[in-house]
């Protein structure tokens, strides 16, 4: 009830709250599933895979996850107004583009040591 009747300080409760989920999101992709992975793919005889884990391809995979989970998760939000909704969901868009993008370049980056090393 509180929350209706203050609606800015719902949105910045509700804002805070996804922030927070993205970072807790992050830490535990970053934390727990980056070095298992490291260690998976090290583990493997094949060479192509540990150049994309030399060019931090998994890491920028990773930053992906909390973009896609608060986009996920603004959803159950309900005392956002639409122009924060927006901009939230458009921040995270673009996070995720970013993110998209330099997974790209690590990824050629990646391949071209691949091809360079003949594996």
């Amino acid at each position: 009830k509180w929350l209706d009747e203050n609606p800015i300080w719902a949105n910045v409760i509700e804002v805070g709250a996804l922030l927070v989920l993205g970072v807790v999101i992050l830490g535990i992709t970053r934390i727990l599933l980056l070095p298992a992975l490291r260690r998976l793919v090290k583990k493997t005889r094949t060479t192509w895979d540990d150049a994309f884990v030399d060019a931090s391809f998994f890491r920028w995979i990773s930053m992906m996850v909390p973009a896609y989970v608060i986009q996920l998760a603004v959803g159950a939000t309900p005392h956002l107004n639409e122009t924060v909704l927006a901009t939230v969901l458009n921040v995270a868009a673009a996070f995720m583009a970013f993110a998209f993008a330099s997974t790209a370049k690590v990824s050629y980056k990646g391949l071209l040591a691949v091809v360079d090393d003949g594996s």
